[in-house]
């Protein structure tokens, strides 16, 4: 499972021993540790979750909550962290339910289940995780609650869009009724216009820099040929106003070559700029 193998190298980075494993169906640390009898050989110790992967996100806060033990008592505990009773609070019994934060927990597991961990998705992650933080993460989560922070946001932006719109999906997740109510408070939303530079601005820019006996080129290449800025130092100008660059388009594949068009705005014209030095296009 691609998932546990992420759950495992993450719990690695944080100096955990062991490393979480499934038998039965059911979620393990195994590792070698001491027992409170003093004898110490490998062992599973039951971490009581069904090997879901669901269930990783607890599996591994339990698997740091047990490791705090054994780093300070140098044993593993008779009774287990997750295995204490815990007396329900006050405010459990008054308002049963699950908290943002549990909630969000199950919408990353379910934003991951199946994708493969790119760059772009980190950021599509991190843009939802944005929206979800302007919720208290221990209260309990409720559709009131989603309703009365929505109205918070300024009417027709894009951040009241955006965040009615994560959650619709957190709800829905967890299975919170009433989303039409989240529907009836987007109002249609106008991006503002672009601060686009003018020709002549660009153009005026490259004449303060194009000098510049490191640099001038970069700025002359992002300018003319519209290169990414990680695509500048394989550039490869033809001198008939194309030019070939080395492009990564996804992670973890191979780069490739593309063919990028000159812009009239660069004045002088691809062939009078090249850059300091070559890249060999593959056979």
């Amino acid at each position: 499972m691609e998932a546990l193998q992420a759950t495992n190298a993450a719990l690695k980075t944080r100096g955990v021993r062991g490393r979480i494993v499934v038998a039965k169906d059911r979620l393990f640390l195994r590792g070698t540790f001491t027992a409170s009898d003093g004898t110490r050989k490998d062992r599973r110790i039951p971490l009581g979750l069904p090997a879901h992967q669901v269930q990783l996100l607890e599996a591994e806060a339990r698997v740091l909550q047990l490791a705090s033990v054994i780093n300070s008592t140098g044993i593993v505990p008779e009774e287990l962290p997750w295995d204490a009773p815990t007396p329900p609070t006050p405010s459990d019994r008054a308002e049963p339910g699950i908290t943002v934060s549990s909630a969000v927990e199950q919408l990353e597991a379910d934003f991951w289940q199946g994708k493969v961990r790119t760059s772009a998705a980190e950021r599509t992650w991190a843009r939802i995780t944005a929206e979800t933080e302007r919720l208290p993460q221990q209260a309990t989560l409720t559709m009131d609650l989603l309703v009365g922070v929505g109205e918070q946001q300024v009417p027709g932006s894009r951040t009241r869009v955006e965040f009615l719109k994560v959650s619709k999906r957190l709800a829905k997740l967890v299975g919170i009724d009433g989303t039409d109510r989240l529907d009836a408070l987007r109002t249609p939303y106008e991006p503002e216009a672009r601060d686009i530079p003018s020709d002549a601005e660009v153009a005026a820019l490259l004449e303060t820099v194009i000098a510049d006996p490191t640099w001038g080129w970069c700025s002359w290449a992002l300018a003319t040929f519209g290169c990414r800025p990680a695509e500048v130092f394989s550039l490869r100008p033809a001198g008939d106003g194309t030019a070939q660059v080395l492009t990564i388009k996804r992670k973890g594949k191979l780069p490739t070559w593309r063919t990028a068009l000159a812009l009239p705005v660069a004045g002088d014209g691809p062939g009078e700029r090249s850059v300091p030095w070559d890249v060999t296009a593959p056979a």
